[in-house]
């Protein structure tokens, strides 16, 4: 029992150091809980992309297969297009 224990306390304080040593720990977390959900709410939203917008993937890294970008965009976009718009309530 007294072996689990310190081997409990050994791994909390490791744990405690490497989370204020280093930001790489706690990345994993933050990453769970963003990503927790995440395709299902992408399948409930997309059926409110208009028809008229495409998709482009673009591969940033080719030694990583998850290093993708994703743009959305009108497959002809006027020059003097926003970025980005929003409508107004009015």
């Amino acid at each position: 029992m007294r072996r689990w224990l310190v081997g409990l306390v050994a791994i909390v304080v490791l744990g405690s150091a490497a989370l204020m040593l280093s930001p790489w720990p706690s990345v994993y977390p933050i990453r769970f809980v963003f990503d927790r959900g995440a395709a299902a709410a992408a399948a409930k939203l997309e059926k409110h992309v208009p028809p008229s917008i495409g998709t482009i993937t673009s591969r940033y890294d080719p030694a990583d297969k998850d290093a993708v970008l994703d743009a959305y965009r009108s497959p002809q976009p006027k020059p003097d297009a926003p970025t980005a718009s929003a409508r107004s309530a009015a």
